[in-house]
């Protein structure tokens, strides 16, 4: 992006009145001249060249010293104005250096960005897909934990069933049968071997909901 200076109408007018400045004052040294020099004329070629008395022409020589008053001090705005001019043209130069460095680094920003988006975009699918390895792993857990639940709940209930068969058991000691005594001895040893079914069962369950955790 480049910013160009382009010649305004006001400083193309001034450079106009410029030159007039130049003929105005050119102008005056003249006429100034004249004057002086229509001083040193005898008296007689006086009276006979002109009908003004000496004090109406020291009064054409002040009016000639403020009109070339006037254009010097015309002539040296001018040359202010030149200045100032100049000075905006360097500083609008300036300030399209600026912009043209900060457009270099808006697209030198845009080029970065561009090369890290793929970078980015691999990131979102990771960080994604580990929402989901998060979500699976969290149902596992759920699950070791429900599994343990039951597990748990069913070394409670055998330990239930052998004690209640070795009740059997000693009640079947004083009343009971041979037969029916060794009946309730079945019952105990079944109901221990699935208590210790049961407690290893629930042991590995641990040691899965640890595992899963």
């Amino acid at each position: 992006m480049a910013f160009k200076w382009e010649d305004k109408a006001s400083f193309r007018q001034w450079k106009a009145g410029k030159k007039w400045l130049y003929t105005s004052t050119a102008l005056a040294v003249l006429v100034v001249g004249g004057v002086a020099t229509s001083e040193f004329v005898s008296s007689d070629e006086t009276t006979q060249t002109s009908t003004k008395s000496k004090a109406e022409l020291q009064a054409d020589v002040e009016t000639t010293k403020r009109l070339a008053d006037a254009a010097a001090l015309a002539y040296h705005t001018a040359l202010n104005n030149d200045e100032k001019v100049t000075l905006a043209v360097k500083e609008e130069a300036t300030a399209n250096e600026k912009v043209n460095t900060a457009f270099e680094a808006v697209l030198a920003a845009q080029g970065a960005l561009n090369e890290v988006k793929p970078f980015l975009e691999v990131a979102q699918k990771a960080f994604e897909n580990q929402e989901v390895v998060v979500k699976k792993a969290t149902d596992v857990v759920n699950a070791a934990q429900a599994v343990v639940k039951a597990d748990e709940k069913a070394v409670v209930e055998a330990k239930a069933a052998v004690d209640s068969a070795q009740k059997i058991v000693d009640g079947m000691a004083v009343v009971g049968t041979p037969e029916e005594i060794a009946a309730a001895k079945a019952e105990v040893v079944a109901a221990d071997k699935v208590l210790k079914q049961a407690e290893m069962k629930a042991t590995q369950a641990k040691s899965d909901l640890a595992t899963a955790k």
